[in-house]
């Protein structure tokens, strides 16, 4: 069946559904203003929250703005990252930094002859594998010349005495034995380049009769600038350029093995007329004796015997509260010896002065409450323990923690404890240190009871350390009377100072590194302790094939160039060098064959040490010590070091024993 569907009235005519739907809408405006309402509440909302996260982000940021490292923060980029990436920490030094390729890196492959099968037998011998690090003959870095400031690069220029000019190019030498090379190598000048001790000895080898002589910046800082003597027309002897400083790090010495001993208490033990006198903890770390706090580290030997600049600063608490510690009325009371312990103490007094001054005012006041630490630390920390009591609107403390000078002072600052942050406890920056000699130095000379107020005069210092003129080695020297002796801890005997029989007035210590590319004796046979090592020279008797003999006495040598030296210096027809493995001595007879009436014999002490002995019944014309296995790893050497930098993994051993 149909139907009829219309909008009209049937009667009236009207538009009924359009009158419906307009009324409807009327009907329904409020609900769609209420609803654009809701939409716009909630574009605002959103809108809101994207800026309160904002400004949360940047409250975050600006937080931050409370530590210093934020505005010493270095910004760093390299010309040519696909050669060299960087980055750089606050501590970065800045300025403009030169990068020279000396070589690519590359693998080093060794092949042996074949053999028949896995299982076949090496022969009879030893097989011993190096990674380098056994060289006796090891190049000396030129970044660690010049009491280690480095080598300026460069050319120099080298005038030989028939009048032949070259300027020879330095600028990629890495180490000494580069610089040897790039002279050696040259083909203009006839000129022969080499090291004994601590410098470079430059040898005319023309027979001409004209002025040898060496210009340039760089050969300045190589010590051979100049021209030859009258006396020695032939050679120009260069200065010392290998020495130590303050700044030389301990764990250089020795050959690099370093220190042995450091952080497990008394390291240098010093007696007077076999009574103990004091003992220096070469720590890294500050220390107190409890319940004493004379025996501490003393304010001068702060910041690498630099000390603190007496002055007045300002802490301030939490809450507002502040007290004033002035370092010249503290200083008045224990002068020199006044100690880190001592000045804990004296800011735990002011703090009481001022909590009693509060507290007549108002006996319910709340009262500041400080803590000072610094044992087993670098630095010193100060927390604010104090009770909140005002606040601001949103709960935070009316005041942030404060440490600051006053009148222009610097103490502090000396200190390591001048901030201002918005937490409860300043952790100071380091005050203390133990990494090189200079601080090994300032630990003996300003330690607190190395004083005695018996002495005459202003000096009340007992025993002063200092580094040899030479900068060699330290040396000690003795304020007063009576026989100083120092017990042989491995620290002693790692820094020279060992001497268990005493001395009185002043005390040579022992050479702490040898000369240019070369190493110490008693770094051979794996550093070994006890009488194997060889702490000292002997003797060495040589007779070469055409019956020249020479005895050495060489109790004086320290490094095996030292050994090298002498007998080849001695007259005979014996050539001493490192072997070609470079891990040994080789000794080769080079006595021509019409010579020969005899065998090559070398006896004594060190020859038996350096395993270069030769009986004469064996009709030898070389000696090889074989591998002399020097130490390059020690008690001292850090685990991080090790496996070529890889470090070790942390974890657990088990020794099961027979």
């Amino acid at each position: 069946m149909g139907t009829i569907t219309s909008g009209m009235g049937l009667i009236s005519g009207l538009d009924i559904q359009s009158i419906v739907s307009q009324l409807l809408a009327i009907e329904a405006r409020p609900r769609d203003l209420l609803s654009d309402r809701i939409d716009l509440l909630t574009a605002q909302q959103t809108a809101l929250m994207g800026l309160q996260a904002r400004v949360m982000a940047l409250q975050l940021t600006a937080a931050n703005f409370n530590q210093k490292s934020v505005f010493q923060q270095k910004a760093v980029s390299s010309t040519d990252e696909s050669v060299l990436t960087v980055s750089a920490d606050q501590f970065a030094a800045e300025g403009a930094y030169k990068f020279i390729v000396k070589r690519l890196a590359s693998s080093h492959h060794v092949v042996s002859r074949g053999y028949s099968s896995m299982d076949s037998s090496l022969g009879a011998g030893t097989v011993s594998f190096e990674m380098g690090n056994g060289q006796l003959a090891k190049p000396t870095e030129l970044s660690f010349i010049n009491g280690q400031a480095g080598f300026q690069r460069g050319s120099i220029t080298v005038t030989d005495r028939n009048g032949n000019t070259s300027d020879i190019d330095l600028t990629a030498a890495l180490s000494v034995q580069d610089v040897l090379d790039e002279i050696n190598n040259d083909t203009t000048v006839n000129v022969t380049a080499s090291v004994a001790g601590d410098s470079i000895i430059i040898t005319d080898d023309t027979g001409g009769t004209g002025t040898l002589s060496i210009t340039g910046n760089a050969a300045e800082s190589l010590g051979i600038a100049g021209t030859a003597t009258v006396g020695d027309p032939n050679r120009i002897v260069g200065t010392d350029i290998l020495y130590l400083t303050a700044d030389t790090r301990l764990d250089t010495l020795n050959d690099g093995n370093g220190v042995r001993g450091l952080d497990f208490g008394d390291d240098l033990i010093f007696k007077r007329d076999g009574l103990d006198l004091f003992s220096v903890d070469l720590r890294d770390k500050l220390f107190e004796i409890v319940g004493a706090p004379e025996q501490s580290n003393t304010l001068q030997s702060l910041n690498r015997g630099n000390g603190i600049r007496l002055g007045t600063f300002r802490i301030t608490d939490q809450n507002g509260r502040s007290v004033e510690i002035d370092l010249n009325e503290l200083v008045a009371q224990y002068g020199s010896q006044t100690t880190v312990a001592h000045l804990r103490d004296f800011i735990d007094l002011k703090v009481q002065e001022k909590n009693n001054q509060l507290q007549q005012a108002d006996p319910n006041a709340t009262l500041m409450s400080l803590t000072v630490t610094f044992t087993g630390s670098d630095h010193i920390a100060v927390t604010d323990n104090s009770e909140p009591f005002g606040t601001e609107e949103n709960g935070e403390r009316i005041s942030n923690f404060v440490i600051e000078d006053l009148d222009g002072g610097f103490a502090a600052d000396d200190l390591g404890i001048a901030d201002d942050l918005s937490g409860g406890t300043i952790h100071g920056e380091t005050i203390w240190y133990m990494e090189s000699i200079g601080d090994v130095i300032n630990a003996v000379n300003n330690h607190w009871a190395n004083w005695d107020d018996a002495l005459p005069g202003d000096d009340k210092q007992v025993l002063i350390a200092a580094l040899d003129a030479s900068g060699n080695g330290l040396t000690l020297t003795q304020n007063g009377a009576g026989v100083i002796t120092v017990d042989e801890t491995a620290a002693a005997d790692d820094l020279g100072l060992a001497n268990p029989h005493g001395f009185n007035g002043f005390f040579y210590g022992r050479r702490l590194m040898a000369g240019l590319n070369t190493v110490m004796l008693r770094s051979l046979k794996g550093g070994s302790a006890g009488s194997d090592r060889i702490e000292i020279g002997g003797d060495i008797n040589l007779t070469d094939r055409a019956g020249n003999t020479a005895n050495l006495d060489l109790l004086l040598a320290v490094t095996v160039q030292d050994v090298l030296n002498a007998i080849n210096q001695a007259g005979t027809n014996i050539t001493a060098s490192v072997n070609d493995a470079g891990n040994g001595i080789l000794l080769t007879d080079t006595t021509a064959d019409a010579d020969v009436v005899g065998n090559l014999e070398v006896t004594g002490v060190l020859a038996e040490n350096l395993n270069i002995t030769a009986p004469a019944a064996n009709n030898l014309t070389t000696v090889n010590s074989d591998n002399l296995q020097l130490q390059y790893v020690s008690e001292a050497s850090l685990l991080d070091d090790l496996r070529a930098g890889r470090g070790i993994r942390l974890g657990q051993i088990r020794v099961t024993d027979g």
